[in-house]
């Protein structure tokens, strides 16, 4: 097996031990292969070093866990290689319990002086680990690298996979950072010369790396997640054999994976989905979830045509849960058989979206206390909608083609003047471009201008409301919509636009911007006060451009509205280049359509998500596989169709071919359905 045919079925095996407890006494290393095997696991993450700072096999370069009973790391190892299971050797970089309390020197430092500490993540009840620096004092060199090529040299491996390579958000200030910075005539206080410092400081350790590897034994695979910012996936080549996407749905939602996915499966490197067996947080232990609810977290893994992990936590004893690898197994084997079909294909694409370099997809986003304004909910509001609609998208770059493309979305402040240029051209060509909230403006004053006289925009400010309204003028955007002011819950901009523009929907706000001295009722006023246009629409070219003053997708993913959808959805039928669009569905918003070519055929790929209801404060779960019926789909295809099969049950299905598109039912499915769309001549 090797990591780039799209087979991996990975275990994260998370073993994060204190002092105080005895390891490894149940170990045994037949059981241990026989569970993994059984539950069809083909590579798995076994630790060599833990956050807590130990080492669970006899070292001369670490701290041995004082009450390990057994070599573990050097069994797990032996047994693996033994059963062709690869192996990749798990060392926690930046956090070092053992290694912080012994020297407080190389712990980050935030900008007040403080040490840095995790505490500033998720609730802040579950994380209470220090976060160590690698530019302060020497212990990369003398002491992390060194346990990694001993580890490598004493034990049969595939690989390494280094955790915790980055720093968190507000850090780092200790001296050390400010020097480095200072030396390479940069400053401390640009945020964005700051941030890029700081990852290359973690890049350059994971080169290193790579190089020490090399020197042991070429071609191990090192997943390590230094290059996680946009814009850095094409940094990677050379040094990781493949990203490793972390994203248990509880702690950065449902829409987190595909996001990331179709960014970093554009890098050229091999990508994996990880999720976790956890209800909740890692080491949630006495929880896994259903069955059904796993297979469908890998059915989204295999829709945007990526490998699989799941991670677990080893109890302290060594022994692994055999209930919990029964589900996994079942899990596992429903991958299986889908992976050579969905896994490593060219998906088909028709809307781009353009993100920021420096675009932070990691520890950033679980950040507790953020502002009312989140990016990252915003863009996956767009991402949620983009898919609850059925059009197929990708998160793009300045190098992307857009002749593909019948749309790009907006709402972040992305375009550089090569991206503008490119924009602007697809516009004319014919192309539609929708610009919401922050993607009215550009990156720099001079590309912001371009890019506002390309949209029609005469003056943009900001406005003191929490929300604004929006009521529907044009006819074309009116179906579904109720007839009255609808209130977006976040904010907006006011807009002063070219008279050649067309007001679409206009902006109202309430009688005052509520505050203790002056209020309204129980919530925010009635609307009152026009302020503009919220959308508008211009011609350019054959083409056509939309621009929506409030944060329309951020407001969706926290409200739900379905409203929103409803107008977007509206502006997607009424301004989308129908010679552009690739699938035509009845299906409802729950089921995620994706479309992509291997191996000559177009596979078309349905996921349902069918949760439970939830109260306020909890999440959702998807414990009962409910069938979807019912679902019809029209695809446009590159070629003549002979035959419409699914291959896991090796029937045909029946379909009809007409104006380019295939169309066919797809019979009821619970967890995912696949059909392969076969060329004439097969």
């Amino acid at each position: 097996m090797k990591i780039d045919d799209g087979s991996t079925r990975s275990i994260h095996l998370d073993f994060h031990t204190p002092g105080f407890v005895p390891v490894g006494e149940k170990f045994n290393a037949k059981e241990f292969g026989d569970i993994l095997e059984k539950a069809n696991v083909n590579s798995i993450s076994i630790f060599a070093l833990c956050h807590h700072g130990y080492v669970y096999y006899p070292t001369e370069k670490g701290i041995t866990h004082p009450l390990l009973k057994t070599d573990l790391l050097g069994g797990m190892t032996e047994e693996l290689k033994k059963r062709g299971i690869e192996a990749l050797v798990y060392f926690s970089q930046n956090v070092n319990e053992t290694l912080s309390a012994a020297h407080p020197e190389y712990v980050a430092l935030n900008r007040d002086g403080s040490p840095v500490n995790s505490q500033i993540l998720l609730s802040g009840d579950e994380l209470y680990w220090s976060w160590l620096c690698p530019n302060r004092g020497n212990w990369v060199d003398e002491f992390f690298l060194p346990l990694i090529g001993e580890a490598l040299r004493k034990y049969p491996s595939d690989g390494v996979f280094v955790d915790m390579a980055g720093y968190l958000p507000g850090s780092c200030f200790c001296e050390a950072c400010r020097a480095k910075m200072k030396s390479e005539g940069l400053d401390i206080e640009n945020s964005d010369q700051h941030s890029d410092f700081l990852v290359r400081t973690n890049q350059e350790v994971a080169r290193k790396l790579r190089r020490l590897m090399d020197s042991v034994r070429p071609g191990l695979r090192l997943e390590m997640g230094c290059f996680n910012r946009i814009g850095e996936a094409p940094l990677a080549k050379g040094v990781l054999s493949e990203f490793y996407l972390e994203t248990l749905p509880v702690q950065v939602g449902w829409f987190m994976f595909p996001f990331l996915a179709r960014y970093f499966r554009n890098a050229e490197l091999p990508v994996m989905g990880m999720t976790g067996r956890f209800l909740k947080n890692w080491g949630d232990f006495g929880t896994v979830k259903s069955a059904h609810q796993l297979k469908i977290e890998l059915a989204t893994h295999l829709a945007a045509g990526v490998s699989s992990a799941v991670g677990d936590h080893l109890h302290f004893n060594g022994k692994l849960d055999k209930a919990v690898y029964k589900i996994i197994g079942e899990g596992f084997k429903f991958l299986k058989e889908r992976q050579p079909y969905c896994v490593g294909g060219k998906p088909m694409v028709e809307v781009a979206i353009p993100m920021p370099k420096r675009f932070s997809t990691s520890a950033a986003i679980t950040v507790k206390d953020k502002n009312p304004y989140s990016p990252m909910t915003d863009i996956t509001g767009l991402t949620r909608m983009m898919t609850e609609l059925h059009y197929q998208w990708d998160i793009a770059e300045a190098d992307v083609n857009l002749n593909s493309r019948g749309a790009v979305i907006l709402n972040h402040a992305t375009c550089e003047m090569e991206m503008i240029d490119k924009i602007i051209k697809f516009a004319e060509d014919g192309g539609l471009v929708i610009a919401s909230y922050e993607g009215l403006r550009a990156k720099g004053v001079e590309a912001t201008s371009k890019w506002q006289k390309f949209l029609g925009i005469k003056s943009l400010s900001a406005l003191d409301e929490p929300g604004t309204y929006y009521q529907v003028k044009s006819k074309a955007l009116k179906k579904d919509m109720p007839d009255m002011p609808l209130y977006t819950h976040v904010k907006s901009l006011r807009m002063e636009t070219e008279d050649d523009l067309e007001c679409l929907a206009g902006q109202m706000l309430a009688p005052c911007v509520r505050s203790r001295e002056k209020f309204y009722g129980h919530f925010h006023g009635a609307p009152d006060k026009k302020c503009g246009s919220a959308i508008s629409m211009r011609k350019t070219g054959k083409g056509n451009v939309i621009i929506i003053a409030p944060a329309l997708f951020l407001s969706y993913m926290q409200t739900g509205n379905p409203h929103h959808f409803t107008l977007i959805r509206n502006i997607l039928n009424s301004f989308y280049p129908e010679e552009k669009r690739m699938l035509r569905t009845n299906a409802p918003g729950i089921v995620e359509i994706a479309l992509s070519e291997k191996d000559g055929n177009v596979v078309v790929q349905a996921v349902p998500f069918v949760a439970g209801r939830r109260d306020m404060n909890s999440f959702e779960t998807l414990n009962e596989a409910v069938a979807v019926h019912g679902v019809s789909v029209s695809v446009r295809t590159p070629f003549r169709v002979e035959s419409v099969i699914d291959p896991l049950k090796n029937r045909k299905i029946k379909y009809t071919f007409n104006d380019g598109f295939v169309n066919f039912k797809l019979p009821p499915f619970k967890d995912h359905f696949l059909a392969l769309l076969k060329p004439a001549g097969e």
